[in-house]
């Protein structure tokens, strides 16, 4: 391969042979992840928003039905005890 061919490919540093060439790639290439992140933010306002409830729904009966009933804790691995029960009880027994 060529010092010219590997320059414009990009594996090797240099001035590239067809500069303007090489400026409507990466601006091809800047649309594309427009477009991308469109695509993403709009799928995430429609799609998220349910999901993030529902963490949060969930983050708020662990703290209610774990973390505030039976606290304050004395360590943390209290906490990761209380937290694997709480967790077991509702996939046992809870979610039935």
């Amino acid at each position: 391969m060529g010092k010219n061919i590997e320059v414009d490919s990009g594996a090797q540093s240099g001035v590239i042979t067809d500069p303007a060439k090489r400026v409507k790639e990466l601006e091809r290439d800047n649309r594309e992840l427009k477009r991308a992140n469109e695509i993403l933010r709009r799928t995430c306002l429609t799609k998220c928003f349910g999901h993030n409830a529902f963490v949060e729904t969930i983050n708020g009966l662990y703290k209610t039905e774990a973390i505030h009933k039976d606290g304050p804790w004395r360590s943390l691995d209290d906490v990761a005890q209380v937290t694997l029960t709480w967790v077991d009880w509702v996939d046992t027994y809870r979610l039935l």
